[in-house]
């Protein structure tokens, strides 16, 4: 394949022509043991440049950003990686990587799986100044300040000696941006930076990139959405199958939005209901632990047959507690009382989970074994984490069709550890959909799609919903709503602040 460069903008080719050469590949493969994960690779980074990084899932974006940190190599004796950090152009990634920063979703999975590790905050972004992944010095006043500076920044600060196995997903995810940026990299690697933030802290972190942007740091951002690129991005290169398949200027797309109206709860208490919640407060955490909070609070609200949900609201609101509620995980404080399927008093968990399909970031991060899809979507019949020790004919017959309808064949076989970040996230939707739930609990399940995969899985669920079932869907994105969607939830510090039905178009 000949080199791909891309094309100057207006206004820029005489400095950006100029600009000095960060990373360079020339005719670069990498191999993930058999598999060809990349081919023959062209491309290279300038001082003032900021590339968006696209491509649909599976197409090799993560593996790419590794490549240029250095944590992969290029296959032997095809291709050439160089870095120009120093005076002159070199292959040796080992200094190069303290001048690229990174953050992706297995990072984030890294430090949400281990819950061993003994950290707050501070010292997970303090971990940044030396590429490790745990801090075990002493800082000194100035790095201390530093980190508490971007803390501050990111509007975290509060929780600067916080246990981190404490943070919420987007809480987590602000803290490995300070991390990312406390060693003030040259080149900052972005792999779904956003996933987990509300639109508010979208908008910080954004902001922020683009001040570092301003400040000399090239950003390198692989997103699917639109709105979750930096200002700054002025280069776009499109990934397929390991292949480059455009290199050029960018041009963000234009963002559309659906209407609602404030919904009148009252004429609608004598429907059939799904689910009804009266006065439930929900505390997080054992009593007496410092995780003991209150995460929602004297919330009431109610689903009736026929209704599709979509659940709102930043960081922290309490979104994902009223999943784990619904869900038979949490449970109301004395005084709150919680109906399912029309009958009040608890329900076996089994027979929960059986009647609600569930799909979140921490169900994802409970699968650390090594799962093939096909055995992942199967144990949603047992809601367990990983295969069932026996599954019946109708069982694997049902299994082979959600497979079917979810275009999972080509990944049916293969380890969820071994599928990018949006396919794991796809086979997930497939087990909840499996067992043909009365309800679909689908806390941020579009995050690491592309956006003909989204479209896609919209589509399923959409499909899923016309055969009787009723969908709750916690997102930060109001775009990620499917044409099924009838009503909306806002929820913020564990109190419902409004609630919508969609207007009629």
């Amino acid at each position: 394949m000949g080199r791909q460069r891309a094309p100057t903008a207006p206004g820029q080719a005489p400095a950006i022509a100029r600009a000095a050469v960060l990373i360079d590949l020339r005719a670069v493969s990498v191999d993930h043991g058999p598999t060809r994960a990349l081919h023959g690779i062209d491309w290279t980074l300038r001082a003032g440049e900021h590339w968006a990084l696209l491509g649909p899932n599976g197409a090799g974006k993560s593996t790419f950003l590794r490549l240029l940190r250095g944590e992969v190599w290029p296959a032997p004796g095809e291709g050439e990686r160089r870095y120009g950090f120093g005076r002159a152009l070199t292959r040796s990634a080992i200094g190069a990587r303290r001048r690229i920063g990174m953050v992706s979703g297995e990072q984030h999975l890294q430090y949400a799986r281990n819950e061993s590790w003994d950290l707050d905050v501070r010292a997970v972004v303090l971990s940044g100044l030396y590429d490790n992944t745990l801090w075990l010095g002493t800082p000194t006043p100035a790095q201390r300040r530093r980190a508490d500076a971007l803390l501050r920044r990111l509007g975290i600060e509060a929780l600067a000696e916080a246990d981190f196995r404490t943070l919420s997903q987007g809480q987590l995810r602000r803290t490995l941006i300070a991390r990312a940026l406390i060693s003030r990299p040259r080149v900052l690697l972005l792999d779904e930076v956003t996933v987990g933030l509300d639109a508010t802290s979208r908008r910080e972190v954004l902001d922020l990139l683009d001040r570092a942007a301003a400040a000399g740091t090239s950003l390198v951002c692989a997103s699917h959405r639109a709105e979750d690129m930096p200002r700054a991005i002025n280069r776009a290169l499109t990934l397929q199958s390991g292949r480059v398949a455009d290199a050029g200027v960018y041009h963000a797309p234009r963002r559309v939005s659906a209407h609602f109206r404030p919904l009148d709860t009252t004429r609608r208490d004598g429907a059939p209901f799904l689910l009804r919640v009266t006065d439930a407060s929900v505390y997080r955490g054992e009593p007496g632990h410092p995780r003991h909070t209150l995460a929602l609070r004297g919330l009431s609200w109610r689903i009736n047959r026929g209704e599709h949900w979509m659940v709102l609201g930043p960081n922290g609101a309490g979104k994902s507690t009223l999943i784990k509620l619904l869900l038979g995980e949490a449970w109301p404080a004395q005084g709150g009382t919680l109906e399912r399927f029309g009958q009040r008093g608890p329900l076996p968990v089994w027979e929960i989970k059986r009647r609600i399909g569930w799909v979140a970031h921490e169900l994802q991060v409970r699968y650390a074994a090594d799962w093939t899809a096909r055995q992942v979507i199967a144990s949603g019949f047992s809601a367990s984490i990983g295969w069932m020790a026996h599954v019946t004919p109708a069982q694997a017959s049902a299994v082979e069709a959600i497979i079917e309808r979810c275009g999972l064949g080509p990944l049916a076989e293969r380890s969820l550890r071994r599928m990018s970040f949006g396919q794991a996230r796809r086979v997930l939707i497939a087990r909840a959909l499996v067992t043909a739930p009365e309800i679909l609990a689908l806390d941020e399940p579009f995050d690491g799609l592309d956006g003909r995969a989204r479209a896609e899985m919209a589509a399923l669920i959409d499909d899923a919903v016309a055969g009787g079932a009723s969908l709750v869907l916690i997102s930060h994105h109001e775009a990620d709503a499917p044409a099924c969607i009838t009503h909306r939830l806002w929820l913020r510090d564990g109190r419902v602040v409004r609630q919508e039905e969609r207007i009629p178009a």
